[in-house]
């Protein structure tokens, strides 16, 4: 697996989130996007997004169009976890085997893969980007937001770049298992609005996301 492996699946998810549709709306894809509802339960007319169509929309796209593959979901770490409730308190070979949202078999090699939506605290960020780091596989980090803004890159950059000096202060100066983590960020209000990133687990010093980077940006 390598960048452009990665980069053609990622894009290809994307494009499908995109072709989602609300149940009141004419479909595209099987999977809808649920109505929110108010407090006196009628639907608003905005969907409520969540990581898990990111996660159904990527096993049909390994299910229909990656030759030789296979994926289980879930899929224990093979390392213990202690993750508490902030980014303080995560630790490693501690607390409990966590486990990964999906895991792709394919091209004899094995990609663990973490989902997220929207925008959510930085321990959410840093706990899945700590199991990926720390694994013996490659990951991936699939990100999808709703709507950007200038503002909503800088937060979300930042959050990236709190949480791997955490992941890179946690697991210190000791060599990692080769391979690569890999973030995609997208926006499904802008068409091509993608940005893939890529980092080497044994170069930590690289392991940052410039704010100002024309990939991030180009989310707006």
């Amino acid at each position: 697996m390598n960048n452009a492996f990665i980069s053609g699946l990622c894009n290809r998810v994307f494009k499908r989130l995109q072709n989602i549709r609300m149940p009141n709306q004419p479909a595209v894809e099987k999977i809808m996007w649920p109505f929110n509802y108010d407090d006196q339960g009628v639907a608003r007319n905005s969907p409520r997004i969540s990581e898990q169509e990111a996660r159904f929309v990527f096993a049909s796209e390994v299910e229909n169009n990656i030759r030789n593959s296979h994926y289980t979901v879930e899929e224990p770490t093979q390392r213990r976890f202690k993750f508490g409730r902030t980014i303080n308190d995560l630790a490693v070979d501690d607390g409990r085997s966590a486990s990964h949202d999906l895991a792709l078999y394919a091209n004899n090699r094995k990609l663990y893969v973490e989902f997220k939506a929207l925008n959510p605290k930085v321990f959410c960020y840093a706990k899945d980007l700590l199991k990926l780091f720390y694994s013996n596989d490659n990951g991936l980090f699939f990100h999808i937001l709703k709507t950007a803004d200038k503002g909503t890159v800088k937060s979300v950059g930042g959050k990236y770049n709190d949480s791997l000096n955490k992941v890179r202060k946690i697991l210190g100066k000791g060599e990692l298992v080769t391979g690569y983590v890999w973030i995609y960020v997208c926006n499904l209000n802008k068409e091509d609005a993608g940005a893939l990133y890529s980092f080497d687990r044994n170069n930590k010093e690289s392991w940052i996301i410039d704010t100002d980077d024309q990939k991030l940006l180009s989310l707006i």
